[in-house]
């Protein structure tokens, strides 16, 4: 009779070569993946064209589950082939005022010669169901184009971004643009379009503007001047501007917590100037008639000083040189 240790040693043998096959199974699988992840031939275009495209997020899900080198490697492959989508939409017509809202990207926006508003856009995420619950919607009404981003799965709310480059006809008198994170940059403006700039975090920058409003949270602000009224906010970024040609009738104020401001005027500015900051200097080139003059506080009137003209900082220095 058979003693129990021989059956010990059956058994450890018959678990030994189960535990070998299966080693030997695993590793001809992954070496089979990784040639075929490695052969020139191999396309991530084809292996979604293999697929109908309501079965893509099908793939991703199998492809999660298999914690194997090679497929994890396809599987980041999939998702940054679809990172970028890029489109453009066109409209025709002589509309006055453009509005663009965004959540999540930079926006760009230029004058130019032809007679439409060209909107280029490029919509990126960490998926491909992330970037096709982004859309951009544009519409109208009797005077003004409205572009906007919105999502169509609440939950993806936040995990996409679109950043614009939107082209206009210099027949426009107004632009408005908000963006809560990315830039927003205004060039080849004409002096006649006023602007509605706002971003939180993000910077904003205009090279020619009539009546301006621009806030921005946690970036800087430069712009150049030529209007009536000026609104010009920021947190935690430094303000640099250039007053031409500023039109009586208005005011001009600019505010920052902590940052700078920096203004080159004209000669022309007839300004009734009140600098003040809590822990930084105060200067001003302009030839003036001071009512009140201490280090972190400067009051009086340039010229007929018939344009409001206050600057106010908590912790930056505050300094108006001419042009």
């Amino acid at each position: 009779m058979k003693n129990k240790g021989y059956y010990v040693n059956l058994l450890g043998i018959i678990f030994g070569i189960i535990s070998f096959l299966i080693i030997l199974l695993s590793l001809t699988f992954i070496i089979r993946n990784r040639a075929y992840i490695r052969h020139r031939g191999f396309s991530i275009n084809t292996l979604i064209l293999t697929f109908l495209p309501n079965r893509q997020e099908n793939l991703l899900s199998r492809m999660r589950l298999v914690r194997i080198r090679g497929l994890k490697r396809i599987e980041r492959e999939l998702e940054r082939s679809f990172e970028k989508i890029e489109g453009e939409e066109t409209v025709i017509g002589q509309y006055k005022n453009i509005t663009i809202k965004n959540v999540a990207g930079h926006i760009r926006i230029s004058t130019w010669d032809e007679d439409y508003f060209l909107i280029k856009y490029i919509k990126t995420g960490p998926t491909f169901a992330n970037i096709e619950a982004l859309e951009v919607e544009v519409q109208t009404d009797k005077n003004s184009v409205y572009v906007r981003r919105n999502t169509r799965i609440k939950g993806l709310k936040n995990l996409g971004s679109i950043s614009f480059e939107v082209f206009v006809p210099d027949t426009v008198v107004r632009i408005s643009a908000e963006s809560v994170s990315g830039d927003i940059e205004l060039e080849g403006m004409q002096r006649s379009i006023s602007q509605n700039l706002k971003t939180v975090s993000g910077r904003i920058e205009t090279d020619n503007s009539a009546d301006l409003t621009t806030k921005s949270t946690s970036g800087s602000i430069t712009f150049q001047f030529s209007g009536k009224n000026l609104t010009a906010k920021t947190v935690s970024g430094r303000i640099g501007g250039t007053l031409t040609d500023v039109i009586p009738g208005g005011s001009l104020d600019l505010g920052s917590v902590s940052g700078p401001i920096h203004l080159y005027t004209d000669k022309k500015l007839n300004a009734a100037v009140s600098l003040k900051s809590i822990s930084g200097s105060v200067s001003c080139e302009h030839p003036m008639t001071v009512s009140i003059k201490k280090k972190n506080q400067l009051e009086g009137k340039i010229g007929d000083g018939i344009i409001p003209l206050e600057v106010k900082t908590t912790s930056g220095s505050i300094k108006i040189q001419i042009l």
